[in-house]
């Protein structure tokens, strides 16, 4: 029984692959910009030339983004795109700020422009050569819609399958454009190309409404970020799928402008409600009832894909706390949101896409200030709803009300550490869910991350990472002062007296720099400038996580237990690892896919089934640092070694004492008289201590 229900983790599965992530990009970008924005970029270039110009710019430009994107996909885990990017960077004040604009302005904006686009265009051929009336417009406008909404509810896979179908459509639907215009280039139509860059009509405080206009044509390239943690090999895939698909786009892009000037001059294309449709009238006009619905249905692609990312968006904000709960739950069968329905990039390229955005928003404010202004009222509007809501922290009812909807077909609750004053799930609530189903196992969220807590085997796992940890039924003192009745929690040995007490966050941990005549500072250095001749400590930080220590200290005291004494064998012993890996361990603790790996000569221990170690040699570990500018970082961990034997590369788990078979010894060494190399296989023997960042005596400077 506990097997089946573990089986049945609820969170989001990495079901989108190379072909699929290629088809999201595509079916994002191509969409009714490409038949409406022509119109706008030549409005305000003021000729065809420079309107080609401009198209080309927005494309290399696009690409220069989706390059820094693609990076920041590979290097940041979560989903969530720009959110979670301004999250981990500026801040949780500026990433809110962002949702709350593109949940009441942009994201309602843009999709109101595709799905009246999909409704014009799809009643188009019934309505020709009239306009189809508006309320008849806005009605299969709001159809395509909630199909689109139903679909993204229903399935992941489904929904990716129609973004696929809907890809090649929307490139089916360029080559029908490409293909006659470049037919009659071919044959001499040159015509409209004719003083193709008059420099009297060109008016430059314009410029970045036509860049406007572009960019709202290729904006899509991002949406992989979007959805990072469904994404089969991310690392790979992501830079692939980028790369590719731009530059499809582009290429797409520049061929249908040209083919456009080819048959329509520039007063026609400015006349025409829909260049697209113009152009098939006077080109194609055999083709006259298909192109529309082929366009339609380009725009209904883009509604899926909007929506499909967007929804990831509100469940990440929500797991991050700034949004509320009811839209972290995933449905537990469908694996979708349902409420919320290794590339090096040469630094030139995002210096180059960060300047040129500030230009063109700075130049806008000249070119179109009303319209700028308002969106920035908009924007700035978020700031009392954060401090309001956000940063004071959500009242219990308001939590509560939003878990109790929520428990309708999501089956998640919200759970923050027991012992803390912002928990919405108490340590009595555990304790009758236990005497209800002793075997049975739920879900919940704690902070940023999922969990499921089996009550067979009191065991708690991370559903993202796979990390677990013990849970343990402590007495509860009734008032005569005897052991009454038991609740589930964790046990909160007091914290240690050097820790900073205004420091020990609900969830998660801080850093606190240490000074170069503390204690600590100096035992440390001791310890590492034993073997690191010629390197220097730069700077020491203290980790505090409330959350692991406890489990490190009930581990202490059942190895205690079990010892029968008084002491463990406790060390202290470094650690070397990416340094992108830094904050998730200090979270998370070591695991497996953030340790890297160091050897199997003496076991496969905790952090990885081909073995990251703990050394008493900081050289041993620096073998396993990255530098970033000449710096390296090195964890300093806590280390519970109890009694420990020689280990042996076939070893998933020590093996049991000669004198109990039924007792396995607590760690693997290098050598049993004088340990340098120690292996252990459960993470709660580890607490995370120190974060030493170090560099050469050559560039060293102590902060």
């Amino acid at each position: 029984m506990g097997k089946d229900k573990k089986e049945e983790a609820v969170f989001l599965r990495k079901k989108i692959t190379l072909l699929r992530a290629f088809s999201l990009l595509i079916g994002s970008m191509v969409g009714s910009g490409i038949f409406i924005s022509p119109k706008g970029v030549l409005k305000n270039s003021g000729s065809v030339g420079f309107s080609l110009l401009v198209w080309f710019s927005c494309g290399l430009l696009s690409m220069f983004g989706a390059l820094c994107y693609a990076e920041l996909g590979t290097r940041i885990t979560k989903s969530g795109g720009h959110y979670i990017y301004i999250l981990e960077t500026l801040g949780p004040l500026p990433s809110f700020l962002f949702l709350w604009a593109e949940f009441f302005a942009i994201r309602p904006a843009n999709s109101a422009v595709v799905s009246l686009a999909f409704g014009r265009y799809m009643l188009e051929p019934f309505f020709a050569p009239c306009a189809a009336p508006v309320p008849a417009v806005k009605l299969v406008s709001l159809l395509g819609y909630y199909t689109v909404l139903t679909l993204n509810s229903w399935s992941v896979t489904w929904s990716a399958r129609l973004q696929m179908a809907l890809s090649v459509v929307k490139l089916l639907a360029l080559a029908l454009i490409i293909v006659p215009g470049m037919m009659l280039l071919a044959q001499g139509h040159t015509e409209n190309f004719q003083h193709a860059f008059d420099r009297q009509s060109l008016v430059l405080d314009k410029l970045p409404l036509a860049f406007y206009a572009g960019m709202f044509a290729y904006s899509g390239w991002f949406q992989t970020g979007f959805v990072r943690e469904e994404l089969v090999k991310p690392e790979r895939n992501i830079p692939l799928a980028v790369i590719v698909s731009v530059i499809t786009v582009i290429v797409g892009y520049m061929l249908t402008n040209v083919s456009y000037y080819t048959v329509l001059g520039t007063e026609d294309v400015l006349a025409s409600p829909a260049v697209a449709v113009s152009f098939v009238q006077r080109a194609f006009k055999s083709l006259i009832s298909v192109v529309p619905v082929l366009v339609a249905l380009s725009c209904f692609g883009t509604m899926n894909g909007g929506i499909f990312t967007f929804s990831r968006t509100l469940f990440v904000a929500s797991r991050e706390g700034q949004w509320p709960p009811l839209f972290s739950m995933i449905h537990i069968r469908r694996h979708t949101p349902l409420p919320a329905v290794m590339l090096m990039v040469p630094l030139f390229v995002p210096v180059s896409f960060t300047i040129i955005c500030l230009f063109t928003v700075a130049m806008s404010f000249y070119s179109d200030p009303v319209n700028i202004s308002i969106g920035c009222t908009i924007v700035l509007s978020g700031f009392p709803v954060y401090y309001l809501i956000i940063h004071r922290q959500m009242s219990d009812r308001c939590r509560n009300l939003f878990c109790a909807v929520s428990r309708i077909e999501c089956r998640a609750e919200t759970l923050l550490h027991p012992g803390h004053a912002t928990a919405t799930v108490t340590s009595a609530f555990l304790e009758n869910e236990y005497q209800t189903d002793k075997n049975g196992v739920i879900f919940f969220r704690a902070g940023s991350q999922q969990y499921q807590l089996d009550f067979a085997d009191m065991v708690q796992t991370n559903v993202l990472f796979k990390t677990q940890r013990s849970v343990i039924r402590l007495p509860k003192e009734s008032e005569d002062g005897q052991d009454g009745s038991q609740n589930m929690t964790l046990s909160h040995p007091a914290y240690p007296p050097q820790w900073d007490q205004t420091a020990l966050p609900d969830i998660g941990y801080k850093l606190i720099q240490l000074s170069t005549d503390s204690q600590e500072y100096i035992k440390i250095k001791r310890l590492f400038e034993k073997t690191m001749k010629g390197y220097c400590i730069n700077q020491l930080q203290r980790i505090q996580n409330p959350t692991l220590w406890d489990i490190f200290q009930w581990q202490k005291e059942k190895m205690k237990k079990l010892h029968k004494s008084k002491g463990v064998n406790e060390r202290l012993l470094f650690h070397g690892t990416n340094s992108s890996h830094v904050s998730a361990i200090c979270e998370q603790n070591f695991d497996w896919r953030l340790c890297g790996t160091h050897g199997t000569m003496y076991g496969k221990g905790a952090c990885s089934w081909t073995g990251s170690y703990f050394a008493r040699d900081a050289s041993y570990s620096h073998e396993y640092c990255s530098s970033l500018g000449g710096r390296y970082r090195m964890f300093v961990a806590q280390v519970l070694a109890g009694d420990f034997v020689r280990g042996s590369p076939e070893y998933c788990r020590p093996p049991p004492r000669d004198k109990n078979s039924n007792r396995l010894y607590d760690s693997c060494v290098d050598d049993p008289t004088d340990p340098s190399i120690f292996v252990i296989f459960e993470k709660q023997q580890v607490y995370p201590a120190y974060i030493l960042e170090y560099s050469l005596e050559t560039s060293c400077v102590v902060l």
